[in-house]
């Protein structure tokens, strides 16, 4: 009886640390997936305080082809108000490539592909990588706390 009862002890551990199958990759949050969709949709209509209303009051962006960061709601209004004075974002697409959610932060990794025309010159398309740290505020709204934008370099 003492060894049926060790055996059954020796099945139920292997059992017990079999690892599973891996977890599934999660999918973006609807509210972040929107919020992207809402980036998107400010840029290319040209509203910098829109763009703003998808960012912490708080947040941080870096732009990589400039010193510094940019900090506050109010500084990334004016960022995108100075950016769009010369810019005009055609169509702005936006795909998470990985997102890890940990209570309420989520880091995000995606591409950009964007359609954007310089004063007169034809439109041109460019790409490029990003990584956003979203948080989950009041009223279950996801909004960024830091932003940072790669260009791809044409090659």
């Amino acid at each position: 009886m003492r060894g049926r009862s060790l055996s059954w002890l020796g099945v139920c551990l292997v059992g017990c640390f079999t690892p599973g199958p891996p977890p599934p990759t999660p999918q973006p949050p609807a509210a972040i997936a929107e919020g992207n969709q809402l980036l998107a949709a400010a840029l290319e209509v040209g509203n910098p305080d829109r763009i703003a209303t998808v960012f912490a009051d708080d947040a941080t962006l870096l732009d990589a082809s400039m010193p510094g960061t940019i900090h506050g709601h109010i500084a990334i209004a004016d960022y995108w108000r100075q950016r769009l004075a010369t810019t005009r974002f055609v169509e702005v697409v936006f795909t998470t490539t990985e997102l890890t959610v940990v209570g309420d932060l989520a880091y995000e990794v995606g591409t950009s592909k964007v359609q954007k025309q310089t004063g007169e010159a034809p439109p041109v398309v460019s790409t490029g990588r990003y990584l956003a740290v979203w948080r989950l505020g009041g009223g279950g709204r996801w909004r960024i706390e830091a932003d940072a934008f790669l260009s791809d370099v044409p090659r």
